[in-house]
């Protein structure tokens, strides 16, 4: 009986708002690296975090600051020296403005097509037609 009881005892428990933040944590942890939406949050609330619970949610903190860490330093060694540092939520950003720059350039690009066939079919129509009632008026 003293065994199971020394086992309970043993077991983590955390409060299911430690367990939401850790588990967001892991699937968006650019929320928590950089920018850290949750920074506000957390600083108000993790003096009643157990001793269990801080243990354990800044473990999770250092595992996200070292993973971008380690991909802040692939990026660097794969791109080149003298780079500008990005966050997370500051290269999310660059890509969301690029691919939507790049989404506008292509749609200007079909328009601009779009204008000069449909000029060059309209042209193309009138100088026809000019040319059938010329064929069809003989000069005098």
């Amino acid at each position: 009986m003293e065994a199971n009881e020394a086992n309970e005892a043993n077991e983590l428990v955390l409060h299911p708002a430690v367990q939401l933040l850790i588990a967001r944590m892991e699937s968006h942890p650019e929320e928590f690296v950089g920018g850290n939406r949750w920074k506000s949050l957390i600083s108000t609330y993790e003096k009643f975090f157990s001793p269990e619970e801080a243990r354990v949610f800044q473990e999770h903190i250092r595992k996200a600051h070292l993973d971008w860490l380690h991909t802040e330093i692939m990026r660097r060694l794969t791109s080149g020296a003298g780079t500008h540092v990005l966050g997370y939520a500051d290269a999310q950003s660059v890509h969301s403005a690029s691919s939507s720059l790049q989404a506008l350039i292509s749609q200007a690009q079909m328009d601009q097509a779009q204008a000069m066939q449909s000029s060059f079919r309209t042209g193309y129509s009138s100088s026809m037609l000019n040319s059938i009632k010329d064929w069809g008026n003989p000069a005098e």
